[in-house]
C-alpha cells in the first residue's frame, strides 16, 4: 500500500530515474528472484556464483512496503548461465528509497548506491 507523504511522488520520480538510468544496460548478478523455466509459477530468491549477465528491460517504481519503495527491475539473460533454465522470468531488486532518508542500493553489481 502506498503511504501517505509528501514524500511520496518525489521518492518514485527518483526510482523512475534510476530505472531511466539502468534501462538497455548490462550488469552482472550474484542475486536474482524469477519464475524459472517454462512453467515456472513459484517465485524463487537465487544467489550465483558467478554471477549472471543481465540485461535491464523494465521495471515497477511504485512498489511501496511500509516506509520503503522498493522498485523492482526486470532483466534478461545476456548469455546463458548453468543455474538458470531458458524461458525464466528475472528481476532484481533496483534502489530503495525509504520515507525517512535512508537509500539502500540495487543488488547488481555496480549499482550500490543512488545514481543521481
Amino acid at each position: 500500500m502506498k503511504p501517505n507523504s509528501d514524500r511520496v511522488e518525489e521518492l518514485q520520480q527518483r526510482a523512475a530515474a534510476d530505472l531511466q538510468a539502468v534501462m538497455g544496460r548490462v550488469f552482472l548478478a550474484h542475486e536474482l528472484s524469477g519464475y524459472m523455466g517454462d512453467d515456472g509459477c513459484d517465485t524463487v530468491f537465487l544467489h550465483f556464483d558467478p554471477p549472471a549477465k543481465v540485461r535491464v528491460v523494465d521495471g515497477i517504481t511504485d512498489r511501496w512496503n511500509d516506509e520503503w519503495l522498493d522498485s523492482m527491475w526486470n532483466v534478461d539473460l545476456v548469455e546463458p548461465h548453468p543455474d538458470i533454465p531458458p524461458g525464466s522470468r528475472l528481476s532484481v531488486y533496483g534502489i530503495s528509497y525509504s520515507l525517512g532518508g535512508k537509500t539502500e542500493g540495487s543488488r547488481l553489481l555496480g549499482v550500490a548506491r543512488p545514481l543521481q
